[in-house]
């Protein structure tokens, strides 16, 4: 005769010692994850790594130096906007192995394009590039605006570069 038995594991942690995270999903609810360990943030409060933009527009800040401003009235509803940092696995000649890779989330169409701001790289390029977070695996052009800004019609991984050849 066999004998069955359920139980509950229910895990307890201390308090004083953070929980140990890589992102936000690894934290429970009203905790994000910040410097690698959950911390409790406040209702409304903005994660670290995340901005909150609505309707009036706003600006993102990311990793070195990168800065994404969206106009009023790009999105029509309150969104969580992150800037972070890739590491390219794409073997393009076109890339300078030094220029960094960004990754702009979540997949959003801007109706009037948002303004970036990409670090100055050492090679000689110019040239800035998106590649959509659609599927799409090829590199647009950017256009250049004013004050070394580029225009973004859409979230994506973006890169400088000089003129990406299929």
């Amino acid at each position: 005769m066999a004998l069955l038995s359920g139980c509950t594991l229910i895990v307890w942690r201390d308090a004083s010692t953070p929980a140990p995270c890589d992102d936000d999903a690894d934290c429970p609810a009203d905790e994000a994850c910040v410097d690698e360990v959950c911390e409790v943030v406040d209702p409304g409060a903005v994660p670290a790594e995340g901005t909150r933009i609505d309707i009036a527009g706003g600006i993102v800040d990311g990793p070195d130096g990168v800065e994404l401003e969206v106009p009023a009235g790009a999105v029509n509803t309150a969104t969580m906007f992150f800037l972070r940092r890739e590491t390219s696995t794409w073997p393009r000649d076109n890339f300078d192995a030094g220029n960094g890779f960004y990754a702009i989330a979540p997949a959003v169409s801007f109706a009037t394009p948002a303004l970036l701001v990409l670090p100055e790289n050492d090679g000689d390029d110019d040239d800035a590039f998106l590649q959509p977070t659609d599927g799409s695996t090829i590199w647009q052009r950017l256009t250049r605006a004013d004050n070394g800004r580029f225009e973004l019609p859409r979230a994506g991984v973006v890169a400088r570069g000089s003129t990406v050849t299929p």
